[in-house]
């Protein structure tokens, strides 16, 4: 079954296909039940707005004030036309937030996102106790603000946290050596901010840590080789040392 068209060259959308798509992407992105419904509800949502401006177009053009060739489309609508670009993956707490933002930014940007969707969708990438954090405490008007708290907030996140993060970091299959030791010293180096000068561990100690959760997380053949050289310093646990 088709979807209504017109001469301006788009169709309408269906409401179902869309709830469709929409449940199987929040399914593939790992939300939980919360998460999915508004994911859902928002697609639904924009559908909604899309038909709108379609029904709007279609009357206008029909008397004469249109151009069938050129039509004027929203701007806010422009991502409706545009290839899904591959978003980051849900923000966890295991790297830095900063960082994950821009990239979310910049990403939404490519696919021609507003401040307002960019606003609407960030809970979308978001887990648990974040996703809390953004649904309790931020506007959902503008991104701008919307990250800025959430920039604020997690700021005053305490050490201990952070400590924790570092601690439930887990080896997942197909791990790369190199990017496991910056992840687990980027958290490393962030709970060390956090402490005070009296109480900051020494760069060897931050090290010793680091091998350690290394050591105790990696594969049965990389642990023997990794106990076998018993390196003492980051750069003499990576590859090819």
């Amino acid at each position: 079954m088709s979807t209504p068209g017109n001469d301006l060259g788009i169709q309408k959308k269906d409401l179902s296909l869309i709830e469709e798509q929409a449940r199987a992407d929040a399914t593939a992105a790992g939300m939980d039940d919360d998460a999915t419904q508004y994911h859902i509800r928002l697609a639904i949502d924009h559908a909604r707005d899309y038909n709108d401006l379609f029904d709007a177009l279609s009357t206008r053009a029909e008397a004469g004030s249109v151009r069938p060739q050129a039509p004027v489309i929203d701007r806010g609508h422009k991502e409706e036309l545009r290839v899904n670009l591959q978003m980051p993956e849900r923000y966890n707490g295991t790297t830095d937030f900063a960082a994950w933002l821009r990239r979310y930014e910049n990403t939404a940007n490519a696919a021609g996102w507003t401040s307002a969707t960019k606003a609407s969708r960030l809970g979308m990438y978001l887990t648990d106790e974040f996703y809390e954090m953004w649904d309790q405490y931020a506007p959902k008007q503008t991104f701008e603000e919307d990250g800025r708290i959430m920039l604020q907030m997690l700021a005053r996140r305490p050490a201990d946290a952070l400590l924790d993060n570092f601690h439930d970091l887990r080896w997942a299959p197909g791990t790369n050596v190199g990017t496991f030791l910056a992840r687990a010293r980027r958290m490393l180096t962030e709970y060390n901010k956090k402490l005070t000068d009296d109480k900051k561990l020494s760069n060897a100690s931050l090290d010793q840590m680091i091998l350690n959760k290394l050591i105790a997380l990696a594969p049965a053949s990389a642990k023997a080789e990794l106990r076998r050289r018993q390196p003492t310093r980051i750069s003499l646990a990576g590859p090819g040392r």
